[in-house]
């Protein structure tokens, strides 16, 4: 393909993206998504915010479940033990996390937390995002394909604002691609920045110089047919990124299948984590 050609492509997927159909797609994960991030308390304007990452809402019959990395929490627990003010929240509502565990795996990077009882401050300008819990009774792929089409969301560092003492807004960010490997325990997808449009709530792509944050964030596949969308289904869980080249980004996606509905995680052995 010469690149007079290839050019056109990219600005004509550009245009699609950015009109409502577009907005729509990648507007999707990121409705059942969150901000989780921790910090001293208060968490003053003074005072920096340790990190932040993205947790997954799911719902199965009447239980609010969330997942995130368990290399987020690990963290947090670390961070808790050397100073006692350190707190975690969703959002801008604070949470005892680490009391609400059902399941964690270190091999698989996952860890499931009960969110039934929790009422939600709002964090983000639009009260969409991170406003539902995604039905896994429903709607999840057990199919995974090479090139199969996918859209992923959630909320990089880079994008989080300060808007008050005692609260951050954190502002989403989501992008659509393809699987480019199947592996038996994950997915492989690279994403090339040239073809990304905008992220969600007017922050712009060129901001986005690294997807820390990203971990934990929900991918879910675009199942249309005769190029009209169908429905979404939920794949896994983003728990690995890498920046391989200016432009270029690796993700790697643990499948759901280790999610049972219960919020309890299959077992992995360390010989076949990947």
């Amino acid at each position: 393909m010469d690149n007079d050609k290839q050019e056109f492509l990219i600005e004509n997927a550009k245009k699609l993206a950015k009109g409502p159909l577009g907005q729509e797609i990648t507007k999707f994960p990121l409705k059942f998504a969150k901000a989780i991030f921790f910090g001293k308390r208060p968490i003053r304007k003074d005072i920096k915010v340790e990190d932040n990452a993205t947790i997954t809402l799911i719902k199965s019959r009447s239980n609010l479940i969330g997942i995130t990395c368990h290399h987020v929490i690990s963290k947090y627990k670390k961070k808790l033990k050397e100073d006692k003010d350190f707190i975690c929240q969703i959002g801008n509502t604070e949470i005892s996390v680490l009391e609400r565990v059902i399941a964690e795996n270190k091999l698989l990077d996952l860890i499931t937390v009960d969110l039934n009882n929790i009422k939600f401050k709002d964090a983000d300008s639009d009260p969409e995002i991170g406003g539902y819990f995604f039905d896994i009774e429903y709607l999840v792929s057990k199919e995974i394909y090479k090139k199969d089409k996918i859209v992923l969301g959630g909320f990089p560092q880079i994008l989080r604002e300060r808007i008050s003492k005692i609260e951050v807004l954190f502002n989403s960010f989501s992008v659509m691609g393809f699987i480019e490997e199947v592996k038996k325990n994950e997915y492989v997808c690279k994403f090339e920045k040239r073809y990304w449009v905008d992220a969600i709530n007017n922050i712009g792509i060129k901001d986005v110089k690294q997807l820390g944050g990203l971990s934990g964030c929900p991918v879910f596949k675009i199942n249309d047919k005769n190029r009209k969308i169908s429905f979404f289904e939920f794949i896994g869980i983003v728990y690995s990124y890498m920046r391989i080249l200016d432009e270029v980004f690796i993700v790697k996606i643990r499948p759901a299948k280790f999610i049972k509905q219960d919020g309890q995680l299959e077992n992995l052995s360390e010989k076949n984590t990947t």
